[in-house]
């Protein structure tokens, strides 16, 4: 994985499995990178915004509220995000063939116009955003680090 300063002028985001008590010990990229390298998948990337997580979010929960929800938390100026429970349970809980299908509506929300994107690429994220759910419980939860906001 590269360090910080790669990544310090660039829009990134990316995504931790995590207690509360471990995302209040992020406090630069350079730790949520050695965090992250524990975990399988890595997912992270220059396409996912706030408003993209959010599109995804409400087709798995059939709602418009916000999700995922700013916490207090910061890494070097970000601000950690969190997804709700309900959210991880929905999205682990689909079917395979759900989960690819769930590409045709997030990629024609608006936060991918203007944006080239490949809808299998779409595909491939969902299926590891559930995987990352599946790890999640028992004080742990979803979080995302975005360094810039939409």
């Amino acid at each position: 994985m590269f360090g910080a300063e790669f990544f310090y002028f660039q829009m990134y985001t990316y995504f931790l499995v995590a207690t509360e008590n471990e995302i209040a010990q992020l406090k630069s990229v350079d730790d949520v990178c050695k965090h992250i390298e524990k975990t399988k998948p890595m997912l992270g990337g220059k396409l996912f915004t706030l408003q993209a997580m959010n599109n995804l979010s409400n087709i798995f929960l059939q709602n418009e509220k916000e999700n995922p929800v700013a916490t207090n938390w910061f890494a070097d100026g970000a601000r950690f995000y969190v997804f709700d429970e309900e959210f991880c349970e929905k999205i682990t809980s689909a079917k395979w063939d759900d989960l690819l299908q769930a590409s045709v509506p997030w990629s024609e929300s608006k936060s991918w116009r203007n944006i080239e994107y490949n809808r299998m690429d779409l595909a491939g994220s969902i299926i590891d955003v559930a995987s990352l759910c599946k790890q999640t419980g028992e004080g742990k939860l979803l979080y995302i680090l975005l360094s810039d906001e939409d």
